[in-house]
């Protein structure tokens, strides 16, 4: 029989360190936490439940109201009848309201019938689980209990017996490729893949656009062209980035700009100064990628020739300068919304470097040097990050897919201690970009890599590594 195209999941939101003073109207309760995920996931139904002083519960996302139920009503799920899509990277709170007019003691909070309790169940669906609770403690701030499939790789790994090559892209059409996306237009088997129809990388700029269309939508289950669009706009493709509203993000080397197409392909906004180089801030100087906030905020990595992200707002104003002193090629990055941090790739270095995404300050880096260069980075569904790396300049090269393990304690966390978990990706020669995606039907990791070669041609290689 045919595997579902969505899964339905079940997140869970508690608050169970609290008491409730007596002879109140109203006195509420908030479990609150930032739901991790590179994506979004469809609300299809709530449930509340609360006991004698609940009266209702709601959900917010970001401090926007989304659904609320009586707590005296049956405990029976609800329909979402607007199915709102609910953005990760965001913080999701339940409020619980209760009114303790009618007790004259203090209300305590517990698992029996005559405890009170705070609890609202959300039933998601989207094309990869994504099953949690959320814990709610005194000043309403939860710790996310992460019960989502473990899309861990092992430490000690068999690499042969797990890794397998899928599909190999190749095609006369199809130049180097610079940027891959997976999930395109909220298709997981779509990838959108931006090349560059037979340009090569120059030290000079090509003034001129590229006359064929650089942008194709490759159907990885079909294994066919979808669509292709773009020409006219732009002279040599670099990064590519599809946000939450399925916006896309692009960078150009040589005309020096970052643009934002619509989810139509139609060109939305540039910026940077078109075909000028510039160290200030109306300039950019071989941009590489775009990293997008959810609150419109975007990052770009800027990049051959400056040292820094600069931080616009979503009508492309500048908000900051983010220095990267002493970088060499700023060549790729990723927003982990939760933590607000921004990971970029200090290629020729070979380190991942750690910014606050609104001070700027910097965090110890990490370290990939035994691994080579560093190209890409990306998140899967739930947040992971990884790196892509190559070690170029050695006799017998090698191709790297680093997952970052992030070690238990907040502390480490926050200032970036992991555990690396390298997987070596044979056969490919000149890596640029890649996705990475969880395969439930498989329980495996799909890969894809795309190359900047050889010579003015381009592949993809889909890899599955088992889990």
């Amino acid at each position: 029989s045919k595997f579902p195209e969505k899964v339905i999941s079940m997140s869970l939101f508690s608050h169970n360190q609290f008491s409730l003073p007596p002879q109140e109207e109203r006195v509420e309760v908030e479990a609150k936490c930032c739901m991790k995920g590179a994506g979004s996931a469809d609300l299809l139904a709530y449930r509340v439940h609360g006991h004698q002083y609940a009266r209702d519960i709601s959900l917010a996302v970001n401090n926007e109201s989304i659904v609320s139920g009586d707590a005296q009503l049956p405990h029976f799920f609800t329909k979402d009848a607007a199915m709102h899509k609910l953005r990760q990277g965001s913080d999701w709170a339940a409020t619980c309201a209760y009114n303790t007019e009618a007790s004259n003691t203090t209300v305590t909070v517990g698992s029996g019938h005559n405890d009170e309790m705070c609890n609202m169940y959300l039933m998601l669906s989207s094309h990869v689980p994504f099953n949690s609770f959320c814990i709610g403690y005194y000043d309403g701030d939860g710790f996310e209990n992460d019960k989502f499939p473990d899309c861990m790789i092992p430490e000690v790994v068999d690499v042969e017996g797990r890794l397998r090559v899928k599909n190999v892209l190749e095609m006369p059409e199809l130049g180097q490729v610079g940027g891959l996306h997976l999930g395109y237009q909220g298709n997981p088997n779509w990838l959108l893949i931006f090349h560059r129809s037979g340009r090569e990388m120059l030290q000079i700029d090509n003034p001129e656009p590229i006359s064929e269309d650089v942008l194709m939508v490759w159907d990885t289950l079909a294994n066919r062209s979808v669509t292709t669009f773009g020409r006219g706009l732009f002279n040599l493709p670099h990064g590519l980035t599809v946000d939450r509203d399925n916006n896309i993000w692009l960078t150009d080397v040589d005309s020096q700009l970052a643009y934002k197409l619509d989810p139509s392909g139609k060109l939305h906004l540039t910026v940077g100064m078109s075909n000028e180089r510039g160290h200030d801030r109306k300039h950019l100087c071989r941009p590489t990628e775009v990293a997008v906030a959810n609150n419109g905020d975007f990052f770009v990595s800027d990049g051959y020739c400056n040292e820094r992200v600069v931080r616009y707002d979503a009508r492309g104003g500048v908000v900051a300068e983010l220095g990267l002193p002493d970088a060499n090629v700023v060549h790729s990055l990723v927003l982990d919304d939760c933590s607000n941090t921004l990971y970029v790739a200090d290629r020729e270095k070979s380190h991942v470097r750690l910014l606050d995404a609104d001070s700027g300050q910097e965090h110890p880096y990490i370290d990939l040097s035994q691994f080579g260069y560093v190209y890409s980075l990306t998140k899967d569904e739930y947040g992971n990050i990884y790196a892509l790396t190559w070690q170029r300049d050695v006799p017998v090269r090698k191709t790297y897919l680093v997952q970052f393990q992030a070690r238990a304690t907040l502390y480490f966390q926050q200032y970036g201690s992991f555990q690396l978990m390298p997987i070596e990706l044979p056969g490919i020669e000149f890596p640029h970009d890649f996705a990475v995606s969880y395969n439930f039907q498989e329980h495996a990791l799909d890969i894809y890599v795309g190359e900047t070669g050889p010579g003015s041609h381009g592949k993809v290689t889909s890899f599955s590594f088992a889990l």
